[in-house]
């Protein structure tokens, strides 16, 4: 097994093809089939299968993939800490960032963990911001933060996306609330009740509705406004919003509670950090190899 054929099967998860992959490697299909053959034969397991013009993946393979896109960004991290290590202490450069955060939904990261960033790095210049997803999404586009953290991927040429962690959904509810007992919630105990509007339509939304629509569900979504009033009034009526445990702690409080999505039901969010192709762009390499090393410190973490 090599990292090119590590790579191969990463793109061909994501293109659903040989050709489309190719094209994204700038090698030929032939290269590839050849390539994941031979990786088929090493693990004596079969990982694609063709139907049509399109290549599936084995489930196998699906989870093969996974583990690989972690196994990639590693050694690249590797690679890029060799290449700065000479010159990190002396960094100068500005570098900003916005980092998705949801009211109440989603904290993957405070403005207090970027602090040792800053006394590591004294000569950077370190400016975050903190925004939805989208949001986060939208002032990358405009150039206006070097980087972001957004839920799912974003493919465009020339950008880098670097996989941070996956959060599997919670549901949650008031402390009184009906399923407050249950262990694990399945998607068929709330499917009569409101559910507060996902705040990212992109990924977010698209992950639920598709979960939902799978188990012959038509979910009921109601916007709620970001203020604390207005998620206690929609909880005390019985309703429910989508929420992700994070490493961070949350800022619900003690009238609320969290209950994880049973194993058939389970929902995943992946996030990633986009930044630019740039070389030489060693502040936000920098600021890379950091949040990953917060993330695998953590012991919450839900991959």
């Amino acid at each position: 097994m090599n990292i090119g054929q590590l790579e191969y099967l990463v793109e061909v998860a994501e293109q659903g093809s040989y050709a489309k992959a190719a094209r994204r490697l700038y090698v030929t299909p032939q290269a590839i089939s050849k390539s994941l053959g031979d990786l088929e034969k090493e693990l004596n397991v079969r990982l694609l299968d063709k139907v049509g013009r399109r290549v599936c993946l084995t489930e196998f393979a699906k989870s093969l993939a996974e583990q690989a896109e972690d196994a990639l960004q590693i050694i690249n991290e590797m690679r890029t800490a060799a290449d700065n290590y000479s010159s990190t202490s002396s960094c100068s450069g500005k570098v900003a960032i916005a980092v998705s955060t949801i009211y109440h939904r989603v904290i993957l990261f405070r403005e207090s963990d970027f602090s040792l960033f800053r006394e590591n790095y004294p000569n950077v210049s370190l400016e975050t911001l903190f925004f939805s997803s989208e949001s986060c999404l939208s002032a990358f586009r405009e150039e206006i933060v070097d980087a972001a953290i957004i839920m799912g991927k974003y493919d465009e040429i020339g950008v880098q996306n670097h996989k941070l962690l996956t959060c599997d959904l919670h549901v949650t509810m008031a402390c009184d609330h009906a399923l407050r007992y249950k262990k694990e919630i399945s998607l068929e105990d709330i499917k009569s009740l409101k559910i507060a509007m996902p705040q990212d339509s992109r990924c977010g939304y698209k992950a639920i509705r598709a979960a939902c629509e799978s188990r012959g569900i038509k979910p009921e979504f109601e916007c709620i406004a970001p203020f604390h009033e207005a998620y206690k009034k929609f909880l005390g009526n019985g309703g429910v919003y989508f929420s992700m445990k994070s490493f961070r702690e949350s800022d619900l409080n003690e009238s609320v509670i969290s209950k994880p999505l049973c194993k058939q039901d389970r929902i995943s969010i992946p996030f990633y950090l986009v930044c630019r192709d740039k070389e030489n762009d060693t502040p936000v390499s920098l600021l890379k190899s950091y949040l990953r090393n917060i993330i695998r410190s953590s012991h919450d973490v839900l991959q």
